[in-house]
């Protein structure tokens, strides 16, 4: 049994490795029907996957996608005594720190777990029941494991990156669009939509407030625009709701709006 708490995506290489040591058996590595992720990005930051029609096929899929034929294989850290094929036992995956049942039937309509998300996964040591223990092949200096473990789960929740969000402004005035702040969970970027949604209705106030006048919009609570508000009033309308947000008035239409991407981890220091 190996001691290791660590895990990540595999490689296509290490992929093509681990079906040329298989004979790309379905019984061992259980590839039919299912996509598994890999690390590898093309130019266009699409996110390789391997299998589902044949144990080698690749296909390029958006990292944020989450499907139910698209699932994480992680990989493990293997010991060196070990020899290539070997199939071993490495531990038991937690989700925010609940057992993960290892799926008998690893297929899109199989028991295969979907992935909840935001949270944690990390590896532990193995439960003493069956059910719950994952197994791994090795490969080189790896272990992969034998099958999908969690569906319905995009490429940067499986550990391979960290998500960023990013906050985008929009002027239909000059055309432009600018991103305004990034943060690193969507509650934080939402925050930041709300700030510059407010920003803008004080200024439009400031402009358009006659001293004695009401101001041209009110401005809504956070509980308020989560829920979705919307209001018109002296010819100025504004919206928000949790993905955007759009004030529109004699200048034009301001929009404001959120967007998911994916910082591959190994571009951090």
């Amino acid at each position: 049994m190996l001691q290791t708490t660590k895990m990540r995506l595999p490689t296509c290489k290490e992929w093509d490795s681990l079906s040329r040591i298989t004979g790309g058996n379905n019984k061992i590595l259980n590839w039919a029907e299912m996509y598994s992720w890999c690390q590898d990005s093309d130019l266009l930051g699409m996110r390789m996957v391997k299998g589902r029609s044949d144990c080698r096929f690749m296909r390029r899929i958006v990292e944020t996608e989450r499907s139910n034929v698209v699932g994480f294989r992680p990989v493990f850290e293997a010991d060196p005594r070990q020899q290539d094929g070997d199939i071993v036992l490495v531990g038991t995956l937690y989700m925010n720190d609940e057992p993960v049942k290892v799926p008998k039937q690893p297929l899109p309509n199989g028991d295969i777990q979907d992935y909840v998300p935001g949270a944690t996964l990390r590896l532990g040591q193995p439960m003493v029941d069956p059910d719950y223990q994952i197994r791994a092949i090795k490969v080189g200096d790896i272990l992969i494991a034998d099958r999908v473990l969690l569906k319905n789960i995009s490429w940067p929740e499986t550990g391979g990156a960290l998500p960023l969000f990013f906050v985008t402004e929009a002027n239909d005035v000059d055309a432009t669009s600018e991103v305004i702040a990034v943060a690193r969970t969507r509650d934080e970027a939402w925050l930041e939509m709300y700030r510059a949604f407010v920003c803008r209705i004080e200024l439009l106030n400031s402009i358009d407030e006659a001293p004695d006048g009401p101001h041209p919009l009110p401005i809504p609570s956070k509980e308020e625009a989560r829920a979705g508000w919307g209001r018109t009033l002296d010819g100025v309308w504004g919206y928000i709701s949790l993905d955007h947000a759009s004030i529109v008035d004699d200048g034009g239409t301001t929009g404001f709006s959120i967007s998911e991407f994916a910082l591959d981890r190994n571009l951090l220091l």
